[in-house]
């Protein structure tokens, strides 16, 4: 299949590409700036709202639709910013895959929810409390609506908090795992605000989900989350980091129990497409851990490391 990959360069993207160049597909990438000389596959420079998008869209059988802007705090002071990328963004791809009828995989998110103690399911209330939030509503309404209107076989994979090889945010509301699993290992406190629910979920099992959606015959035209269904607290999370990294640092609490948050109901996408979660959280930090250790000795962009691209 020819498959074009926007925000193929990015951290998700660099394992789904990995991934599909795996399985023998004809793969593309697509964003806003060069890639090195060694990069696997051929990449097009261009912003999601071009008109060089478009194109690669239209040439393509399957986009994995990855591109986007996807910090909350970041969202907050750039409102307009975020919403042209991510919604306008994916109308400029689906407009393109509308020409050959190319499946679209639409990566959304948790924040699209209003947050809960108890696992979300796809038909979970809504939330429209962020401009990131609503910007990732509107381009799976716009998804949807081709769908409908014009038989693009879409499908929107909401995921929930992903993590591992070739992450490392520096801050913002995004990537906790990443900024806990750093500051553990220089030694530094782990501060955490709130005791909120969360799901995580390795990359490698985001990938299992997007080579899914692109090809199971069902999955056209269906949301589905992803995750893991382990509801695991911000304070849990930093006792695993803790673990996984062998520090003792001090871990500054919030109040106790547990407040709303965000975790996934999976039984839609385990029934639809065979979708089982393969790395638990313990097994999944060791992984990312090692990386970040091997990054500091040996440093790379991202996972462009074969070793970390693996996932």
């Amino acid at each position: 299949m020819r498959v074009l990959v926007t925000g193929g360069a990015g951290f998700l993207g660099r394992h789904v590409v990995a991934d599909l160049l795996r399985a023998g597909h004809a793969v593309v990438t697509l964003g806003r700036s060069p890639v090195p000389p060694s990069w696997p596959c051929p990449h097009v420079v261009g912003d999601i709202c071009s008109e060089v998008a478009r194109r690669a869209a239209a040439r393509a059988e399957g986009i994995v639709h990855l591109a986007g802007l996807p910090d909350v705090s970041y969202s907050l002071r750039h409102p307009a910013e975020v919403g042209r990328v991510n919604a306008a963004g994916t109308l400029n791809v689906l407009e393109g895959a509308r020409e050959q009828g190319a499946r679209v995989v639409l990566l959304s998110t948790q924040r699209v929810y209003a947050r809960a103690l108890t696992p979300l399911a796809e038909d979970a209330p809504l939330a429209a409390d962020t401009p990131y939030g609503l910007s990732k509503r509107q381009a799976e309404e716009w998804c949807a609506l081709y769908h409908a209107l014009y038989g693009v076989p879409t499908v929107v994979l909401r995921g929930f908090s992903i993590y591992g090889p070739g992450q490392v945010v520096q801050g913002g509301s995004s990537g906790v795992v990443s900024i806990l699993a750093q500051r553990a290992l220089a030694g530094l406190p782990l501060e955490i605000d709130s005791a909120a629910l969360r799901d995580f979920v390795a990359v490698a099992d985001l990938v299992q989900a997007v080579r899914l959606a692109l090809l199971h015959p069902r999955a056209g035209g269906r949301v589905y989350n992803v995750g893991t269904g382990v509801a695991t607290t911000l304070v849990e999370l930093a006792e695993a980091v803790c673990r996984a990294v062998g520090a003792t640092v001090p871990i500054r609490r919030p109040p106790e129990g547990p407040a709303p948050g965000f975790v996934a109901d999976i039984t839609r996408i385990r029934a639809d497409l065979g979708y089982a979660p393969t790395v638990g959280l313990a097994e999944g930090l060791q992984r990312y851990v090692a990386w970040l250790r091997d990054m500091r000795a040996d440093p790379v962009e991202g996972a462009a490391n074969p070793r970390a691209a693996g996932g």
